[in-house]
């Protein structure tokens, strides 16, 4: 059997991804990449943006995790949904 993120579904006969969410420690981003959860991080739209585009980045280039396609108007449209 190889390793990979899914298991077996007996009742639709068929593998089946396993969901997975990941998360990272607040101390962690601020250590690391100076990212502070403070007021700006949730109230001020540009801080927002620029905070989430440098977290997605990190992501990807240290764990291979996300997009590596990264564009700053679907993100926007992501964070903002009305």
């Amino acid at each position: 059997m190889t390793a990979n993120p899914s298991c077996y579904n007996p009742r639709l006969r068929e593998r089946t991804p396993i969901p997975v969410e990941v998360v990272f420690n607040p101390n962690w981003w601020n250590r690391n990449y100076g990212i502070s959860f403070d007021e700006p991080f949730y109230f001020d739209k540009k801080q927002r943006i620029e905070n989430d585009l440098r977290m997605r980045r990190a992501l990807y280039e240290c764990y291979g995790i996300g997009d590596a396609s990264l564009r700053d108007e679907a993100i926007v449209s992501r964070l903002f949904r009305v």
